[in-house]
């Protein structure tokens, strides 16, 4: 590759530099920059041309990428999304041994230099698309951040900073929710094409390249560490957009944006520069990673169960969602609900925990298998029919659908039966259905004057399945 001599960047010799960052101040700020800015966005998203930034598809990087904001204090961020945030940018997963460290840019904790990390607090959005938060929201602190000293005493070379972001509401760790995280290559080369990702604007994730456009070259400039140096591309993403991924042909990080630049360097023009992955933020991305993060202990309920087989907690009612911890042979569980879900081994009941995880009760030690148990409550506030006890002149409640289980109350003939859901167990008169009821027990339906004449009753649900409120 030819060399050429990089002009130093500063406003009098003629160019400009912009940190990528966005300050909320400057996304309410009226004037001829802003409605530039935001007209030549409106071209990038709804006029695609060859070599510009596009929308992009859900894939693997665009589920570790979403927006962070930062805030000057644990109030300012804990709404969603933060009402007192300062500044927001781009930050993505990456794959580590704690599932919980994310890369951004190194002027995002300062946002520009308008507070000191050692006073920001954070909110990570993965997946954040117009407001949209489908994967929850990761909360960090000031203890959280790694990076650089260099960067804070002006040397640009190391704009990267890996902070560790704590759980969700449904105690899942960044990594477990987007599905591992992003591979990062260290010491990659200085040229090569990449897929630049970004929220410009703060709105959407936008991508640019792959090709001409996205392919990079480096270093622009040296500083102490010849491994840490800036790399430069094509691309123009402004504000926002910065510490968004730079990914190459195998899938892994070489980069993450830095600025975004208008003068002659190596590219002329308009273009971005890259805090490259080198020996400094290996270092800060193994600090990183090596914290630990401790799931919250369990809340205790008087709900306590065991588990009869070993089987992974997860965060949704179905194996298909994203594991949150083992849960070995023995192990006691707290449980808060029972709701419908995904079939294990012929059940669909599905046990919501005290600290927000899923078990399949196939492997609880609960009474019934294939419908609730008494006395624990449904997860859905459900909608109840009422029928009356007849041909009978007294009816005893069960703790399951079974005359075998324990009465756990009376009904007198002419009672209300609030009936949810109807299940199968045995004969009763002529009957095998059973009517589960809003205090979570059974009566058999052979003594209700429900219109199933010894079947199944129109617009009734069958256990688990239940009707909200």
């Amino acid at each position: 590759m030819r060399k050429r001599t990089r002009r130093k960047i500063q406003q009098e010799a003629g160019g400009s530099t912009q940190r990528g960052w966005k300050s909320m101040s400057f996304r309410r700020m009226a004037g001829s920059f802003l409605a530039m800015a935001l007209a030549a966005l409106s071209v990038i998203v709804v006029g695609v041309i060859a070599g510009a930034p596009e929308a992009v598809a859900a894939t693997s990087p665009e589920s570790a990428t979403g927006l962070i904001y930062v805030c000057s204090s644990a109030a300012a961020c804990a709404s969603n999304p933060p009402s007192g945030a300062i500044c927001a940018g781009t930050a993505f997963v990456m794959q580590s041994a704690n599932q919980s460290v994310v890369a951004t840019a190194g002027h995002g904790p300062t946002c520009n230099g308008q507070i000191s990390p050692s006073t920001a607090y954070f909110v990570f959005y993965p997946e954040w698309s117009n407001s949209a938060q489908p994967l929850g929201a990761f909360r960090a602190g000031p203890s959280d951040v790694h990076m650089d000293g260099r960067y804070l005493q002006g040397d640009v070379a190391y704009d990267f900073a890996f902070i560790v972001v704590g759980r969700n509401s449904s105690n899942t760790t960044v990594g477990a929710a987007v599905g591992g995280g992003l591979p990062v290559t260290w010491n990659p080369p200085y040229n090569g094409q990449v897929t630049v990702y970004g929220y410009p604007g703060g709105t959407v994730l936008l991508q640019c390249g792959p090709g001409s456009s996205s392919t990079y070259t480096g270093p622009s400039w040296q500083s102490g560490d010849p491994q840490d140096m800036k790399l430069q591309n094509n691309c123009n993403f402004g504000g926002g957009a910065s510490g968004g991924p730079w990914i190459d042909s195998s899938g892994s990080v070489v980069a993450l944006t830095s600025q975004q630049i208008s003068d002659c360097g190596i590219f002329c023009g308009t273009y971005n520069t890259g805090a490259y992955m080198g020996a400094s933020a290996e270092a800060q991305f193994d600090a990183a990673q090596a914290v630990s993060i401790q799931p919250p202990p369990p809340v205790t309920s008087a709900y306590k169960y065991a588990m009869i087989d070993s089987e992974d907690e997860y965060s949704g009612p179905s194996e298909s969602t994203s594991v949150l911890q083992a849960l070995p042979k023995g192990t006691a569980v707290y449980l808060t609900c029972q709701q419908a879900g995904a079939d294990v081994e012929g059940s669909a009941v599905w046990d919501r925990l005290t600290n927000g995880g899923w078990v399949p009760d196939y492997y609880v030690n609960t009474q019934n298998v294939g419908t609730f148990s008494y006395p624990i409550p449904t997860c859905i506030s459900p909608k109840a029919t009422t029928y009356h006890v007849y041909g009978t002149s007294s009816l005893a409640e069960r703790s399951g659908p079974s005359n075998s289980d324990s009465a756990v109350g009376t009904l007198a003939r002419g009672a209300a039966v609030p009936v949810v859901c109807q299940t199968n167990g045995p004969e009763v008169g002529k009957s095998t259905v059973w009517d589960y009821q809003l205090n979570h027990s059974y009566v058999p339906d052979y003594y209700v004057n429900s219109p199933g004449d010894d079947t199944y009753s129109p617009g009734i649900p069958r256990c688990p399945a239940v009707v909200a409120a």
